[in-house]
C-alpha cells in the first residue's frame, strides 16, 4: 500500500485514508524557470492593459481547442461551465483584493472566505488513481500556515513559481465546504498581482477551468510522481494561452474566433 508521496504522505483517518501535503519542506526550484520563458514579462506587460470588464465572460467564450501548443481539448461541458463563472468585474475585483491582503495570512480568512470543512472529502476523481483524500480536516489551520510560510518564504525569489506551487497546494489542502476551486484560482490570480498597484485582476479563471479535466490527471501524477516540472509546463502554456486571447480580445479581435 502506498504510504507516501514525493509531496506528502497518505495517513490513516477513521474514514479512510487522506492525503497530507509536506508543505514546509517544498521550496522553490529555479532550474523550474526553464518552463517558463518570457512568461513573467507577458504577464507583468498585460496587467498594465486596460481590459474591458466583461473580459472573463469573453474568454469563456473564445475558442482553444486548435491553438498551439496545447495538447488536449477542454472537456465537452467546460465552456459553459466557464461561462456560468464567469464572475462580475466588481466580484472579482473584491474576492482578489481580499486575497492579495491575506497571502502571508491565509489561516486567518477562512472566516471571511468561507468555513473550514470538518469531514473527508475526495478530489481528482478523474484521474488515474480514482481519486484522492485531501488533507485530514483537523490538519487543515497548520497546512494553511505552512502554505502561508511557504508563499513569505518564496514570493520573492519566484513570484510566479510560487504562486504556480500554492494553486496546486491549496487545491490538495481543499480547505473550505464549498468553492474550494474557486478560491485557489482567485488565489493565482492575486498572487500573480500581488507586485502591482491594483488595476483589475487578471481573469484568468475561466481559461483554467476550461482544462480542469486534463488538469486533475495532471495533479494526481504531482501526488505519485511529484512532478512539478510537468506541472508547471502545462500552467504555463495554460497561462501563455490566457495572455493571447486577453490581448484578441482587447483588441476587438475575438469575435470572429468564438466556437459555434
Amino acid at each position: 500500500m502506498l504510504l507516501s508521496s514525493p509531496i506528502g504522505a497518505f495517513v490513516r483517518e477513521r474514514d479512510g485514508w487522506c492525503f497530507d501535503p509536506r508543505i514546509a519542506t517544498l521550496d522553490v526550484d529555479p532550474d523550474l524557470e526553464i518552463y517558463l520563458g518570457d512568461l513573467p514579462g507577458r504577464l507583468q506587460a498585460l496587467s498594465r492593459q486596460d481590459a474591458p470588464d466583461d473580459l472573463e465572460a469573453r474568454l469563456a467564450r473564445a475558442s482553444v481547442e486548435t491553438r498551439p501548443p496545447l495538447r488536449t481539448a477542454p472537456m465537452p461541458d467546460s465552456r459553459a461551465k466557464a461561462q456560468s463563472r464567469a464572475a462580475p468585474l466588481s466580484r472579482r475585483r473584491v474576492e482578489q483584493a481580499r486575497l492579495r491582503a491575506g497571502l502571508h495570512r491565509l489561516e486567518t480568512l477562512a472566516p471571511e472566505l468561507g468555513a473550514l470543512r470538518t469531514r473527508r472529502v475526495r478530489v481528482l476523481e478523474k484521474g488515474p488513481k480514482g481519486g484522492i483524500a485531501c488533507a485530514p480536516a483537523r490538519a487543515i489551520p497548520e497546512r494553511l500556515k505552512d502554505l502561508s510560510a511557504f508563499i513569505a518564504r518564496n514570493r520573492q525569489r519566484s513570484w510566479l513559481l510560487t504562486a504556480i506551487y500554492a494553486y496546486a497546494l491549496f487545491l490538495l489542502i481543499h480547505p473550505y465546504e464549498d468553492e474550494n476551486g474557486r478560491t485557489a484560482r482567485q488565489l493565482f490570480a492575486a498572487m500573480l498581482q500581488a507586485g502591482d498597484d491594483g488595476g483589475a485582476p487578471l481573469a484568468i479563471s475561466s481559461v483554467i477551468i476550461l482544462f480542469e479535466g486534463e488538469m486533475s490527471e495532471r495533479m494526481s501524477n504531482l501526488v505519485f510522481r511529484g512532478s512539478w516540472a510537468e506541472f508547471v509546463s502545462r500552467i504555463s502554456e495554460i497561462m501563455r494561452t490566457y495572455i493571447d486571447l486577453s490581448i484578441e480580445v482587447t483588441m476587438g479581435d475575438y469575435d470572429d474566433r468564438i466556437a459555434g
